[in-house]
């Protein structure tokens, strides 16, 4: 329990095509041209990130590592409490490990020096989800997987309920 100030809390974003159309012939998902987005995943670690911005007293900044495309609706999406929005000019479909790694660098302590980072906890892109994983590497940081209630403040303790998989 310190009283010392905080980096800010940290929201990454995914710019996702919502709604892909599906190739009949080989069942492989298409980009449509209209429905690009972020997900309610990604929406719901914003808000995450926001309630433990408050309970901290310090800034959530979103960040999305994505297309210049993406630029517009990031600072829809940041308006609803964000601090700041950053918009990491990268390729859509880039490797998870130099994804993970370019946000890193933002995010660390060569750069925002974040005290926590909040994801969605599912990938709309067609990827594996690893992002996140990636990223904790990077940052030398614990993760916590399929939360389902996050409460406390950053530098404080924080309870989190966790989802156990393949239970009934």
């Amino acid at each position: 329990m310190t009283n010392a100030p905080i980096g800010p809390i940290a929201a990454c974003v995914k710019w996702v095509d919502l709604h892909p159309e599906t190739d009949v012939a080989n069942g492989v998902p298409r980009p449509s041209a209209h429905s690009w987005g972020f997900s309610e995943a990604d929406r719901a670690a914003l808000e995450v990130a926001m309630r433990l911005g408050e309970a901290a007293g310090t800034d959530v900044v979103l960040v999305c590592a994505g297309p210049i495309e993406a630029k517009g609706a990031l600072g829809e999406l940041a308006a609803s409490g964000a601090s700041r929005a950053i918009l990491v000019d990268h390729p859509l479909h880039s490797a998870a490990g130099t994804s993970g790694a370019v946000l890193a660098g933002v995010l660390g302590a060569g750069g925002l020096g974040v005290h926590g980072v909040v994801c969605g906890d599912m990938s709309n892109g067609r990827g594996s989800g690893s992002v996140p994983a990636i990223l904790a590497h990077h940052l030398g940081a614990a993760q916590a997987l399929g939360l389902l209630e996050v409460s406390g403040a950053p530098g404080e303790r924080i309870r989190a309920v966790r989802r156990l998989d393949g239970a009934t």
